[in-house]
């Protein structure tokens, strides 16, 4: 998957000639004859993700229907992941241009598209042009798309109001005030919400949440629980099934006014 990640121009050879293999044993856990895609990899049974991202290539990935052909040969395994809608560093939904675009080489001097340290036969060149983008981060929501796409389990929860990470905790008294992180006092105003629909007030409370989420998820997964999964996606609702049961219905599909498209 990484040698598909560019396309040439490659001064000298091809990707793998250049960077070298992918593969480094040694700083791997365990016996360097223990290869990870046959060894490691088939003993992780699933994935969180917490307000994550994962690289794609830019091109030809523009679009959602074009991001799973990237992952054809990958092996995928179930992912549960929690993310906002108004998350300005992984923004979950793309759109023209990507927010979540990568630029190895920035619009302005100095510019990186070229590197000669580290490597194999460099110089090895990204991109011929500075200004187009190299990589996608794909957020929660490109994610959910892919694992779906190839039929794989996986749970969705976004909470519209929050954005890169939990709001901070409001004060106990008042309740309605945040804490000034140079003076210290109460005084910002403060109105937590990421909560993902629950009643949850802080940081603590939903934390647990996730935390009962994260376990149930896993739970079914390691039981092989398909029919759990008739309903997968959580937005500004709570998903309240336990043990191995179905989860519940959220039919809300919109944050904001904004239709969500899944």
């Amino acid at each position: 998957m990484t040698y598909s990640l560019f396309t040439p121009p490659i001064t000298s050879g091809s990707i793998s000639s250049v960077l070298g293999t992918p593969d480094a044993e040694d700083d791997y856990y365990g016996e360097p004859d223990l290869d990870f895609y046959s060894f490691y990899q088939p003993k992780i049974k699933g994935v969180c993700s917490l307000w994550g991202a994962i690289p794609m290539p830019w091109n030809p990935y523009k679009k959602i229907s074009q991001q799973p052909a990237f992952f054809a040969n990958a092996r995928l395994t179930p992912a549960i992941m929690f993310h906002g809608y108004n998350d300005p560093t992984f923004p979950l939904i793309d759109s023209m241009p990507f927010p979540q675009a990568v630029n190895f080489s920035p619009s302005t001097e100095p510019q990186f598209n070229s590197i000669n340290y580290c490597i194999n036969n460099g110089p090895f060149s990204v991109n011929d042009t500075a200004l187009t983008p190299d990589l996608i981060n794909g957020s929660s929501y490109n994610i959910y798309k892919i694992l779906t796409y190839y039929s794989i389990k996986c749970e969705l929860y976004i909470d519209c109001s929050m954005g890169h990470g939990l709001d901070d905790d409001c004060c106990l008294s008042p309740p309605d005030k945040k804490k000034n992180k140079t003076t210290q006092l109460c005084t910002v105003n403060c109105n937590y919400g990421s909560n993902f629909g629950t009643s949850a007030s802080n940081q603590a409370g939903t934390a647990e949440y996730m935390s009962e989420r994260i376990t149930v998820f896993f739970q079914k997964i390691l039981h092989q629980s398909q029919s759990s999964f008739t309903h997968n996606v959580f937005i500004d609702c709570e998903n309240t099934s336990h043990n191995c049961g179905a989860n519940t219905i959220c039919d809300l599909h919109a944050c904001n006014g904004q239709t969500i498209d899944f």
